[in-house]
């Protein structure tokens, strides 16, 4: 299994743990509030102590204890809920429910609602077929108790009716919540598998920038700066002094014509298209040229930066030393001048081939001392021509030298 899915694993288990802490929560406020009712009902009453207050209390006991042991003992760091964990309280439930609502069916406390809570539970926590015995087994508790009543003189048909659409609904509870639990689970195994993404991209932009030769500043309307990588801090103090963003470019005199700069681009809204040429420098420093160029997050060239969104624009600014710009300016012109001269030297080639080939044609005939000379000058200087012309064409960039031969 790969890194991101171990981690989308954990992650998913930890939401279970969130959903099983606040059922452990409930659990535990539940028990208390159903054996505080026994008792005030049974004074109320004046009825002697019965069954029902002592498995009420039980149940209180357990589930306080069960939710103190995982709240407060650490028992939330285990990586997954294990069986243990489901009879704790799940199965306790279906047992504790079961057993108040078959002693006292025909009590004024509803106990048959109090099993809706586990059946849910196990739709949300356990697998189907789990999940699906579960509410098996509350619908033949309902079952068995509306037998017991009907036994002892009730409707009997009308109570295993009542008890088989108790169960019906048992078993739509388990299905919907399961189903609901998966979808939920999905979507949030998708949320953070984008989130992963997002960190991912976010790193490697960040890596990106920092080995930019170029200085990368983000700069807000109050000219304070939020981000900035190493080439631009460097740029802003030539001894490594900058301090760490976030920071204001209005905290050194160095730097004003910069913040000026930048004030007066949020002003109208757009920043020249080839950018300004700036003088810096940090702490007395001698100042040093730098061009910048920016962009802004939100707006378009020459219109007034929208705000509309509630979304905060920011600046990005890319500087770099000015004497870096014209080295690269005149760098680009010597290539440009070498295209064009390696392009005038392949005009010059074929009429000058031409010329030798006519002159090797003239000296087939027979002809005068004087003339012989003129073609032997022509021929020398075709000659020198082909020198310079294989020069220009192997000194011009992507040349190399001529394989073909002149004829």
């Amino acid at each position: 299994m790969s890194r991101q899915a171990r981690r989308l694993v954990r992650a998913d288990d930890s939401a279970q743990r969130r959903v099983y802490r606040t059922y452990l929560a409930a659990r535990a406020v539940l028990g208390l509030a159903l054996f505080v009712t026994q008792l005030v009902l049974m004074w109320l009453s004046s009825r002697e102590l019965s069954w029902l207050p002592l498995v009420s209390g039980a149940y209180a006991l357990q589930a306080g204890l069960t939710w103190w042991r995982w709240a407060l003992l650490g028992g939330g760091q285990h990586r997954s809920l294990r069986r243990l964990h489901w009879w704790s309280t799940i199965g306790v439930d279906v047992v504790a429910f079961g057993v108040l609502h078959s002693l006292d069916p025909g009590s004024s406390l509803n106990h048959a609602a109090l099993l809706v809570l586990p059946v849910l539970m196990a739709g949300v926590l356990s697998p189907r077929l789990p999940a699906l015995a579960t509410a098996a087994a509350v619908a033949l508790m309902l079952l068995a108790a509306a037998w017991q009543r009907g036994m002892a003189g009730g409707d009997l048909l009308s109570l295993l009716s009542q008890a088989g659409m108790a169960g019906i609904g048992m078993f739509v509870i388990v299905l919907v919540s399961g189903q609901m639990a998966s979808r939920l689970a999905r979507e949030e195994r998708t949320a953070r598998g984008s989130l992963e993404l997002a960190r991912q991209q976010a790193e490697l932009n960040r890596l990106v920038i920092d080995e930019m030769s170029d200085g990368v500043l983000v700069v807000d309307r109050q000219c304070r700066v939020r981000s900035a990588n190493p080439a631009a801090r460097k740029l802003l103090a030539e001894q490594g002094q900058c301090p760490v963003p976030p920071f204001s470019l209005q905290s050194e005199d160095g730097w004003r014509s910069l913040a000026e700069a930048v004030s007066s681009a949020y002003r109208a809204g757009h920043w020249p298209r080839d950018g300004v040429d700036l003088a810096l420098s940090y702490a007395g420093a001698s100042p040093h040229s730098v061009r910048v160029r920016a962009r802004f997050t939100r707006g378009q060239r020459g219109t007034v930066l929208a705000t509309e969104g509630g979304g905060e624009v920011l600046a990005v600014l890319f500087v770099e030393k000015l004497r870096d710009v014209l080295a690269r300016q005149r760098q680009e012109r010597l290539v440009a001048m070498g295209r064009i001269s390696a392009g005038i030297a392949h005009e010059i080639r074929n009429p000058l081939a031409a010329v030798a080939q006519a002159n090797a044609l003239l000296r087939e005939d027979a002809l005068r001392p004087d003339q012989e000379r003129l073609l032997r000058i022509v021929a020398d200087n075709v000659e020198r021509l082909k020198r310079i012309v294989d020069d220009v064409m192997e000194a011009a960039p992507g040349g190399q030298a001529p394989l073909e031969r002149w004829t």
